[in-house]
């Protein structure tokens, strides 16, 4: 999988499209499978990216509630500051 990939950046873009319609060659199926080893610690790096990008979303997620609050915040104060119109004006006479 990682060849195809590598394979897609060295292409131009134009001939992206052809690879990916082409049929898949016989000597990709052909090639050994990963040893359970390897797999293993495919995994374990997977999840572990998995934690990290999770905490990241969390961590981010919190620091966009507390600057919502900021911004409310701060919406009040300068509402409270403004000098207020007066709401009804006198019409206009022709």
């Amino acid at each position: 999988m990682k060849e195809l990939a590598t394979q897609d950046r060295r292409t131009p873009a134009g001939n992206v499209a052809k690879i990916r319609s082409e049929p898949i060659k016989e000597e990709v199926r052909t090639q050994p499978t990963e040893s359970p080893h390897d797999l293993r610690l495919q995994i374990r790096e997977l999840t572990q990216s998995n934690l990290d990008l999770r905490e990241r979303l969390n961590h981010q997620a919190r620091e966009l509630e507390e600057l919502k609050e900021e911004m409310a915040r701060l919406r009040r104060e300068s509402d409270g500051s403004k000098p207020r119109k007066p709401a009804s004006r006198k019409p206009s006479s022709p």
